[in-house]
């Protein structure tokens, strides 16, 4: 399965925090919607958007973030993918990249973590971050 997430909110002086809300999707139909928290601690300022895809490995991983509430520590990745840009990421030591480009940036080699793989897509905005984050996700079913 797999989670989507088209637009997420982010700002932060000092503390932050991110919102945002998406649905969630197995077997090409969806299953229900998610909404993402994050709070953060840190050299932080300014604001952006983003877009946030995460690839479920198997059903376990599934079943664990559909749970009800799901939590990343920040020990955490995502990888970043950019348009004309280099950016990295990487706090598992595996660490990820992508590259410049007119288009966005071709994926490097990473692994799931916990089951799970985050690619993000910046949408626009300017934030300098330095800090310390906890992301929280909050599943519910379709009625």
């Amino acid at each position: 399965g797999y989670a989507v997430l088209p637009t997420i909110g982010k700002g932060g002086v000092g503390v932050g925090g991110a919102r945002g809300k998406g649905q969630v999707y197995q077997g090409g139909g969806v299953t229900g919607f998610v909404t993402m928290t994050q709070l953060s601690i840190g050299l932080q300022l300014g604001g952006q958007a983003y877009s946030q895809i995460i690839f479920l490995e198997d059903k376990r991983a599934y079943d664990d973030f559909t749970s009800g509430n799901f939590e990343f520590s920040a020990d955490a990745s995502a990888v970043a993918i950019t348009a004309s840009a280099q950016a990295s990421s990487g706090t598992t030591g595996s660490g990820a990249s992508a590259g410049p480009g007119g288009t966005a940036g071709v994926q490097a080699v990473t692994d799931y973590y916990k089951g799970m793989k985050i690619f993000t897509i910046a949408k626009g905005g300017l934030m300098y971050e330095a800090a310390i984050a906890g992301q929280k996700y909050k599943f519910t079913p379709l009625q």
